[in-house]
């Protein structure tokens, strides 16, 4: 199958226009964030979070901007692979990456309080931390090396709650409340709905990215490599996804302070903030 056509990314274009006007807009505040004077020091800003390490490193900045740069990098091989003949699978995978990367920055940034923000932070680092000590420990097993402790010790990953992370953010939005405004590209219109989609879309690529599981279900067959879609309209999805990337972006920037003045952007983007 050829590389996917304009049609095959949904009824309406309009949904994939308005993604990358987002998308871009949202590139370009990072880069503009980047260019700012203050960029080198928002490191050392202890009014947003601060858990350092031994060295000295702000762990709760470095995991802030990490996943605002890996959300980027994702939205950015996603579109790439739009123009490539390799289906939608690939393409879904990418999203699912890019909305948990995008969450994770959100879920950091958005309490109000210091201390709110930081042990969200800690929630996420633990479980990190210890799944890294039981990888470490399990590959000395593999290779027959000494261990530091017998097998009753060795360490237990901890499981991060990736549904119930999402769902926290989203709930956070949805406590803003609908946006005033009558416009269709708006997804702050009906939060609730949007709330909806984006778990939606979560549960659904989680089920692609699991042995392609979705079509097995759904069609009772494998899916073919070159299929157009799997589970929907990609152009809405971008659409979603896109808006609550723009959401991370303009948290950063304003609790950083980077730049004064966010870029204006048209259509609605990251109206909740307060």
């Amino acid at each position: 199958m050829d590389a996917l056509t304009a049609g095959e990314l949904g009824p309406d274009l309009t949904w994939f226009v308005l993604a990358m006007r987002r998308l871009e807009w949202g590139y370009a505040q990072l880069r503009e964030g980047e260019c700012d004077p203050r960029w080198e020091t928002s490191e050392f800003d202890t009014d947003v979070g601060e858990v350092l390490n031994d060295a000295g490193a702000n762990l709760y900045y470095f995991s802030v901007t990490r996943s605002l740069k890996s959300a980027t990098r994702c939205y950015q091989a996603a579109v790439l692979l739009l123009k490539e003949p390799y289906g939608a699978i690939p393409v879904e995978n990418l999203l699912r990456a890019a909305l948990l990367a995008t969450v994770k920055a959100l879920f950091i940034l958005q309490p109000n309080k210091r201390k709110s923000r930081e042990a969200r932070f800690g929630h996420l680092y633990h479980a990190d931390r210890s799944a890294l000590e039981y990888a470490a420990f399990r590959e000395l097993k593999l290779l027959g090396l000494e261990v530091p402790n017998d097998d009753s010790k060795q360490p237990q990953p901890q499981v991060i709650q990736e549904s119930k992370i999402i769902r926290d953010v989203l709930d956070d939005l949805v406590a803003y409340g609908n946006c005033l405004c009558d416009g269709r590209a708006c997804p702050q219109r009906d939060i609730q709905g949007f709330r909806h989609r984006v778990l939606l879309l979560w549960w659904q690529y989680s089920s692609v990215s699991h042995v392609n599981i979705w079509h097995v279900e759904k069609l009772s067959r494998a899916s073919p490599s070159g299929d157009g879609y799997t589970t929907g309209d990609l152009g809405r999805a971008f659409h979603d996804l896109s808006w609550l990337y723009t959401e991370a972006v303009v948290r950063f920037h304003q609790r950083y302070h980077l730049p004064d003045k966010l870029s204006p952007l048209e259509p609605h983007a990251a109206r909740t903030f307060r």
